[in-house]
């Protein structure tokens, strides 16, 4: 999975267990993610990275995976998405291993 947080950082947002931060140090504007893996399959993880619109409109995720629909975006990232397709799978193979037998 990428740790450049450049390109993301998951726990502002969410809280992510077994990333070495305290709970209090993490965000919890979206959902915790702890047991995420036996909530939603891989697919809908991918989904959801990629462009999280597609479950819900109204979301404030930001999409990860393309530039449809964007405006303002940061010049780094113009034209491209933030992640690749090989991240964004490592990154739901990580969420999808997240079952609730971690959501302790």
């Amino acid at each position: 999975m990428t740790r450049d947080s450049d390109k993301g950082n998951c726990s502002i947002c969410h809280l992510v267990p077994g990333i070495g931060l305290p709970e209090d140090a993490q965000g919890n504007i979206g959902p915790s993610l702890a047991g995420i893996g036996s909530r939603l399959t891989a697919k809908e993880l991918r989904e959801r990275i990629t462009d999280a619109r597609i479950a819900n409109a109204a979301t404030m995720m930001p999409p990860y995976g393309t530039t449809e629909g964007l405006v303002d975006v940061d010049p780094r990232h113009r034209g491209r998405p933030i992640l690749t397709p090989d991240e964004i799978g490592d990154i739901a193979a990580y969420l999808s291993g997240l079952t609730q037998a971690e959501a302790r």
